[in-house]
């Protein structure tokens, strides 16, 4: 067992499978949100359109660029990631190989990665060695429990020979076992799996990924711009001017009747002050006197009478 586990000592996949677990455990709520965020947007969007609202439009525009700058960053990400995976899937043999720690022998990998039927397994040896070791301990405790039962009576012998015999046959059911796990179908078999998931589901998933990224930037690029010349024909609303929108048709209400009585005082105490001082600073002027008018008297066609006649 000492040499078989030699070489494999350092190969563990554990702290991948943990990081993986890990990744895609942070990976799926962050693209959640961040798809619930640009939704967010849309909606400004929608409501701004809807009530022509200026102030809806330009909060789109702002956060419409945060909106491209997230859908261009994500796509260059899955980009990258798609990049890597698709190189790996190309070659996975030789990515192996150099991850692999240096303890590992190449033949050792060989085997297991390509399970050619003209490689032998480099453990059979090893296996051969222990399965011979076995057969040699099996077949010396034959011997000595047959010359045991002729020297010593069955009671002292039964309990530590039975545990000696059943030692034995479970050893060489572990060295059959092992033969068998360390041949490589079903070590390939597994391998194969994994590169199934990870070229096949995985680049998958990450070509979609990319492709939904790179419509979402387009797509807000289109809306930004659409928004950013648009909202700026909308004029912002005029503040509300308050009038009097009394019928004239109908009876003024008593607040009207009380604004013209108000106004009409004020003019008629106005008006009063002004003749005061004007009589005051200017006294009119006195009528004047009465002039004689000459009158024919025809009793005596040689005198004239005056008249003083007044002027109304």
């Amino acid at each position: 067992l000492q040499d078989i586990m030699r070489p494999l000592r350092g190969v563990s996949l554990s702290n991948t499978i943990t990081a993986v677990h890990i990744a895609e455990a942070i990976r799926w709520p962050v693209t959640m949100a961040v798809l619930s965020i640009l939704l967010v947007f849309c909606v400004v969007l929608l409501v701004g359109v809807a009530r022509h609202s200026r102030c809806a439009l330009i909060t789109f525009s702002v956060f419409g660029l945060f909106a491209v700058i997230i859908s261009w960053l994500l796509a260059s990400i899955y980009l990258t990631a798609s990049v890597a995976i698709g190189d790996l899937c190309n070659n996975p043999n030789a990515f192996v190989e150099h991850e692999s720690p240096s303890s590992l022998q190449t033949d050792i990998l060989e085997y297991y990665t390509t399970c050619e039927t003209r490689r032998s397994n480099p453990f059979s040896v090893v296996v051969r060695k222990g399965t011979s070791a076995i057969d040699a301990v099996f077949y010396s405790l034959s011997a000595v429990s047959k010359l045991s039962k002729q020297l010593y009576p069955p009671a002292q012998l039964h309990p530590q020979l039975d545990v000696l015999t059943t030692e034995v046959n479970l050893a060489m059911k572990l060295i059959s076992g092992l033969a068998a796990l360390l041949d490589c179908p079903p070590i390939h078999r597994e391998y194969m799996h994994a590169l199934h998931a990870i070229c096949d589901l995985g680049l998958f998933g990450l070509t979609f990924m990319l492709a939904a990224s790179v419509g979402a930037g387009f797509f807000f690029t289109v809306l930004v711009w659409l928004d950013s010349h648009t909202w700026i024909y909308i004029r912002k609303k005029r503040d509300y001017l308050q009038v009097d929108e009394q019928d004239p048709f109908l009876p003024p209400t008593a607040a009207s009747q009380a604004i013209a009585a108000r106004t009409l005082r004020n003019q008629g105490s106005f008006t009063t002050t002004y003749y005061s001082h004007y009589e005051h600073h200017f006294p009119p002027p006195p009528y004047p006197a009465p002039r004689p008018v000459a009158t024919y008297d025809p009793d005596h066609p040689h005198h004239y009478t005056l008249h003083e006649h007044g002027m109304r």
